[in-house]
Order: structure tokens, then C-alpha cells, then sequence
């Protein structure tokens, strides 16, 4: 009976450490392997997309204006219940559209964290609007900015991306979490 107690203590020890790498593991992969690959532009500037309304191009830090997209980490709901990534999938979709042209961002002051706020288009799209016409990103609250008001509505009418079934505005999410982590 002692020899198959050992065994036994043996192979809980080994499952917890194969457990633990597991979780370790998990959220290495989680926050670090998945970063965005980089994007050049044609003047040689290094494009990194951080989330899907931020980056960085050279150096400069760029938060995207007139539109609040799903925080990286954040998860929506489809009608039918299902989580799915739309954090991951807003920034992936910004380094599709930030890859498939020239990019070309106008200035517009700064934020309150010292980021560069920009209207960017790349070829002859705004970014901003693609983004929110395909549900990946909501227009800013503020009632006095109509900015993507069309392409909002036309996405919540056709049940696009985060509209397709549940979600958390990203400001109500960044609160929500700040608060959790806190």
C-alpha cells in the first residue's frame, strides 16, 4: 500500500507542475506571443498596432479619433450566446487595414495621457469609419459628435461585429476592470 501512496503523491506533484506550466504557458501566450506584427509605411516608419483604435508609428503613440473600439483583452457575445474575442479582432482587423495602404494620419491635438490624436486613413479609406461600419468599434459618446453616426447605426442595424449580440461599452469595460484589478 505505501508503494502505491508514493506512486500516487509522484503523480499529483507531476500533474500540479503540469499544471502550472500549463497556466503559465496560457498567460504568457496570452498578453506577449499575440502582439501585432509590425507595419512599415512607405517612408520607412515602423506602424505597431496596439488595440484596435491605438498605435504607435516611429515612436509616437496615436490614439484613433472619433471612435472607441473593444479593449484587446475584451470579449463580446454572439445572439446565440458564444463568446468570441472582439478585442483580438478589432486590432487584428486595424493591422489589415493599416497594412493594405499607405497610411496617412492628421494631427489633432493631444489627449489626456499625452497621445497623439489622429484621424488616420490608409489608401483613400478613413480607417476610423471602416472600423466602425463593421461593428469593431462604437463612436465616442459624446452627443455633440456625429462623426460615424452613419456607420454606427448601419452596423447596429445589420448586427455587425459587437452588435451582433452582447457587449460592454470598452469605457464601461476599462472601468469595470480597473476597478477589479484595483
Amino acid at each position: 500500500m505505501s508503494r502505491w501512496r508514493s506512486g500516487a503523491r509522484r503523480l499529483r506533484r507531476w500533474l500540479g507542475l503540469a499544471l502550472l506550466a500549463a497556466a503559465v504557458w496560457w498567460l504568457w501566450t496570452d498578453g506577449q506571443w499575440r502582439i501585432a506584427p509590425p507595419i512599415t509605411t512607405g517612408d520607412g516608419a515602423v506602424v505597431r498596432v496596439i488595440d484596435g483604435d491605438s498605435l504607435e508609428i516611429g515612436g509616437t503613440r496615436l490614439r484613433l479619433l472619433g471612435y472607441d473600439a473593444p479593449e484587446y483583452h475584451q470579449h463580446c457575445t454572439t445572439a446565440s450566446g458564444l463568446v468570441w474575442p472582439c478585442g483580438t479582432a478589432a486590432r487584428d482587423r486595424l493591422v489589415a487595414l493599416l497594412g493594405a495602404g499607405e497610411v496617412v494620419c492628421a494631427d489633432r491635438g493631444q489627449d489626456r495621457y499625452g497621445r497623439t490624436l489622429a484621424l488616420c486613413r490608409a489608401g483613400q479609406q478613413d480607417v476610423g469609419a471602416i472600423m466602425v461600419r463593421e461593428g469593431l468599434g462604437e463612436r465616442l459618446r459624446n452627443p455633440r459628435d456625429t462623426r460615424y453616426l452613419a456607420e454606427e447605426t448601419a452596423a447596429r442595424r445589420a448586427g455587425r461585429g459587437v452588435w451582433q449580440g452582447h457587449h460592454q461599452h470598452p469605457a464601461d469595460w476599462r472601468d469595470t476592470n480597473r476597478a477589479a484589478a484595483e
